[in-house]
């Protein structure tokens, strides 16, 4: 499906800067779940490093028009001014175009 993409991101946070980050990062999570073109995101973090966070969002979107119409909007602002002067290294995100989806159980 072309109007469909994901973004992996990783990020490696100070660990001084890693309360904040997850903070704003909840905030972002809230408001861009009420987004009609958002599917799903998963925040993880390392067993062997906390500071290191894996990011997974799921848009039903291209990534022309989530970076047009979705990435500028308010509630993303903070982050994006924030993230940089807490990351150890540069931020790498990964767009992905959807291929096959396995949906698992559903609790009854």
């Amino acid at each position: 499906m072309k109007d469909r993409f994901a973004a992996v991101v990783h990020l490696k946070i100070k660990p001084e800067k890693l309360d904040r980050i997850k903070a704003l990062l909840s905030d972002v999570g809230d408001a861009m779940s009420a987004e009609k073109e958002f599917v799903h995101a998963w925040v993880h973090h390392s067993k062997d490093d906390p500071t290191s966070l894996v990011i997974y969002e799921a848009w039903s979107c291209d990534i022309d028009y989530f970076m047009e119409n979705l990435f500028s909007k308010p509630y993303r602002k903070t982050y994006e001014a924030e993230i940089a002067s807490a990351l150890r290294e540069e931020r790498n995100i990964e767009v992905l175009d959807y291929v096959q989806s396995y949906p698992g159980r559903r609790e009854s």
